[in-house]
């Protein structure tokens, strides 16, 4: 039978690499000890992407600090000693039931492209690169009055989702005018594993 790798975390796994990973296309399994990471770089199925620089596709899973080696050790084993008929290794969201310090998937870094946002209408910020699956919560604020602030939460639907969350009426209500200068905030978070999560901030002037 096919042998696979899944993390237990709720996030989307997109087409491509879960074919990648039914048809042997694992190209490499690399510990980052800069980043506390096991990377698998995945070849592409057109057979493009045959070097880990090379290909886009690739998951990425978070791992206890000096566990880098053993924990990229561990999935090599764990794939390769799989039963005969075995189909999943799990890789768990509870430390406790993890791949030796292999702590899930790992959020991929994202981008907000927003830089100026109309009060005239719904606002939020743009993404850029974000993991479909993932949750959000993302935060408007003034910057020279913490008070006057705005949160919501969702889930992201595309990597270029445009969180446009906050309704003018909203915006009016809470305070906000044309020319505030404002930090929006947006942390994604894993399902079912939220403490893998990465915030990202941005400076926004808000316009007429």
């Amino acid at each position: 039978m096919t042998q696979a790798i899944f993390a237990k975390s709720g996030l989307s796994i997109t087409g491509d690499e879960i074919y990648q990973i039914l048809n042997g296309r694992i190209r490499a399994i690399q510990a980052d000890t800069s980043n506390n990471q096991v990377v698998v770089y995945l070849e592409k199925k057109d057979n493009s992407g045959n070097t880990n620089a090379s290909t886009t596709e690739r998951l990425y899973f978070d791992v206890d600090s000096g566990n880098e080696a053993t924990g990229a050790e561990d999935i090599i084993k764990a794939i390769n000693g799989l039963a005969k008929h075995a189909q999943t290794v799990k890789i768990a969201d509870i430390p406790s039931r993890s791949i030796n310090g292999v702590n899930g998937v790992r959020i991929p870094a994202f981008t907000i492209a927003s830089s100026a946002i109309s009060v005239a209408s719904d606002i939020g910020p743009t993404l850029a690169t974000a993991k479909e699956g993932a949750n959000y919560t993302v935060s408007i604020t003034k910057d020279s009055d913490a008070e006057i602030s705005l949160t919501k939460t969702g889930t992201i639907a595309t990597a270029s989702d445009a969180l446009a969350v906050f309704t003018a009426a909203e915006v009016a209500a809470e305070g906000f005018v044309a020319t505030d200068a404002c930090t929006i905030s947006v942390t994604l978070s894993v399902p079912l594993q939220p403490s893998s999560s990465l915030t990202v901030t941005s400076s926004v002037t808000l316009t007429a």
